[in-house]
């Protein structure tokens, strides 16, 4: 392994160590830490859709099979780090990305082996690869695509123990019927118990070539996996991409150096078939992708790979330390809160009350709120309009005035919305979290340039915002 590769491996390693702040994605949450820490710690967490018992489409084995023994040590630790004064919420986010990224190690080995396969450069494409700022969160997703490949069946009898409670004792009366039923009946028998079982790949596929329900998820024009989609995966390597592939029509190419262009176009070509189309679908193709660049004359350029890091550096400055980041740092501060209150009993709210606004889903799991202790209603209001805001807010407010209850409320929005937001609660305290910036409520900065507001207003729309409001003297 080149000494730029190991030198770009040991940044990675250390940019895991130290939580970056950034949100790139929800699934990175509620697709596994979510779901494994919310079994595992008993604290309160959010079990998205994606994991209905009756149809699930989302498989569990990686994830409980790479988190489920780092959270339970976790667990058996907590009243240490208690005592330690250790921040346990960044623990369970960092965690999960360094163990992920260990995961990513079977990418690493599929890009050389690629590159062997097609005499290319293994150290160019390895270099590639490990400056994607994507390598640190493909590892699971990636990673579990090979496992269903491998391993089909074993996934299914998992997810159906998993999912159904009364699977084992189903598993033991097929046992029972097989031994005591006539051979004829046997095709019926076993057709009856494969009907039963969970198949998270069968119903993601019948789920996804539903259009109705990819509506539901937003709808985008075909061309968008190309256009916008593959670039902003790859950068620069996108577009070199694109001219090999042309040329490769042209001259009616075959042999190695098509099959891995093939590679990669062809199951984007297919994604594209379907109208809801995000840049995270993609990420499968990287290895390929990084692997098909290390062949280009163009890639080969010492011009052209300090174009391709400086776009991942940039990447990965925005993702990693601006996109939603102010989020996890709020909500760590709201869980030191919480058991700092749990300590004293006396002076615990009864309810609390998280409302978020033009933000991404928050991990409940983060809070480390037990259910059984601590009486936690998180109400996520997405981008809806401030009507509803407004409607919920003054909801919340009504019913702790009816139940007597001393509630403690809080408000989360991005400030490129405070204007919005400001007449509709009367807020006690205010806290800001910065940098944040959503790219669905972006920052005015047409006011600043026209000289409508000024520079501290501007900067403080690059910040989250936590309004906070109590019932107590209501109460009173």
């Amino acid at each position: 392994m080149a000494m730029k590769t190991k030198v770009l491996l040991l940044v990675m390693a250390a940019s895991l160590l130290y939580p970056q702040p950034g949100y790139i994605h929800p699934d990175e949450f509620f697709q596994s830490a979510e779901i494994v820490a919310g079994s595992i710690l008993n604290v309160t967490h959010y079990r998205t859709w994606e994991f209905n018992p009756e149809k699930p489409i989302r498989d569990i084995t990686l994830p409980y099979l790479l988190l489920m023994p780092a959270f339970g040590v976790l667990h058996q630790l907590m009243p240490m780090l208690d005592e330690l004064g250790v921040v346990k919420s960044s623990l369970l986010v960092t965690l999960p990305r360094i163990l992920f990224a260990c995961a990513n190690v079977i990418n690493f080995i599929l890009v050389k082996k690629l590159c062997l396969e097609i005499n290319y450069d293994h150290k160019l494409a390895l270099w590639l690869f490990s400056t994607s700022f994507h390598v640190v969160w493909i590892g699971l997703m990636f990673a579990s695509g090979a496992t269903f490949l491998l391993t089909f069946f074993v996934l299914c009898m998992v997810n159906s123990a998993y999912y159904n409670p009364d699977f084992f004792h189903t598993t033991a009366d097929l046992a029972t019927q097989l031994l005591s039923s006539p051979v004829s009946s046997l095709p019926d028998i076993i057709l009856s118990f494969l009907h039963s079982l969970k198949v998270p790949p069968h119903n993601f596929i019948m789920y996804n070539v539903n259009s109705s329900n990819l509506a539901q998820h937003g709808v985008h024009p075909r061309a968008t996996h190309f256009l916008v989609n593959l670039p902003l995966l790859l950068g620069p390597l996108a577009f070199d991409l694109y001219w090999n592939f042309t040329h490769l029509l042209i001259r009616r190419g075959k042999g190695r150096e098509g099959w891995i262009i093939f590679a990669v176009i062809v199951p984007v070509a297919c994604l594209s078939c379907f109208t809801h189309q995000e840049p995270r679908f993609l990420l499968p193709v990287l290895p390929f992708a990084v692997a098909s660049a290390a062949g280009s004359k163009l890639v080969q350029m010492k011009s052209w790979q300090c174009i391709t890091l400086l776009f991942n550096v940039l990447a990965f400055l925005f993702f990693g330390f601006l996109h939603q980041a102010g989020l996890i740092p709020a909500l760590s501060s709201l869980q030191q809160e919480l058991t700092s209150e749990s300590k004293t009993l006396k002076h615990m709210p009864s309810a609390y009350h998280l409302v978020f606004y033009c933000t991404y889903m928050p991990p409940r799991y983060i809070l480390l709120a037990n259910s059984q202790t601590i009486d936690l209603t998180v109400h996520d209001l997405g981008g809806r309009p401030a009507e509803e805001l407004e409607l919920k807010v003054k909801q919340i407010n009504t019913f702790c005035e009816n139940s007597l209850q001393h509630c403690d409320i809080k408000l989360f929005f991005p400030g490129s919305v405070e204007k919005d937001v400001k007449h509709l609660v009367n807020w006690q305290n205010m806290n800001n979290f910065c940098p944040h910036v959503s790219t669905e409520r972006l920052p005015k900065v047409g006011e600043y340039l026209n000289g409508n507001i000024s520079l501290a207003e501007f900067m403080s729309q690059l910040c989250l915002k936590v309004y906070s409001w109590s019932s107590r003297e209501k109460e009173s």
